[in-house]
Parts: structure tokens; C-alpha cells; sequence
């Protein structure tokens, strides 16, 4: 992420894919400057895959996701 973040846009939206054709599977989203530490906060199994970039916010969930973001900074 660090080379993302050195030359690129710390808000580029970022989501974590974890087991995702699994029915434990898990998605965490965030920004370049902010998956680190929900990462840390949140672990997840590996393998993962992640994606990086405007694709990220297409997901439904992402909108709910900075809905939520967005009142708990209120």
C-alpha cells in the first residue's frame, strides 16, 4: 500500500475480499489511508484479494459503508 499511497491519492477507495465465493466470506472496505488500520482492526483469513480504485465504489455495500462513516463523524 505504500507505494500506492507515495505516488497516488490517499483516498482511492480500497476493499479486501476474503473467502468471497465462501459463505463465511468477508469484505472490508476503506481508502488507501484508512485499510491498514481496519485491517489491524479487523483481521481476515487469507488468501484475499484486493482491489483498488473507483471499481470499489460500484459495490452497494460501499455506499452503506460511507453512510455510516459519514454519520458516526457527526
Amino acid at each position: 500500500m505504500e507505494a500506492y499511497t507515495r505516488f497516488g491519492n490517499g483516498e482511492l477507495p480500497v476493499a479486501i475480499i476474503s473467502n468471497g465465493s465462501r459463505p463465511e466470506g468477508q469484505v472490508l472496505y476503506g481508502t488507501l489511508d484508512t485499510i491498514e488500520a481496519q485491517l489491524a482492526e479487523h483481521p481476515m483469513a487469507a488468501p484475499g484479494l484486493i482491489i483498488i480504485g473507483e471499481t470499489v465504489t460500484q459495490s452497494p455495500a460501499w455506499t452503506a459503508v460511507q453512510s455510516i462513516q459519514t454519520l458516526e463523524s457527526v
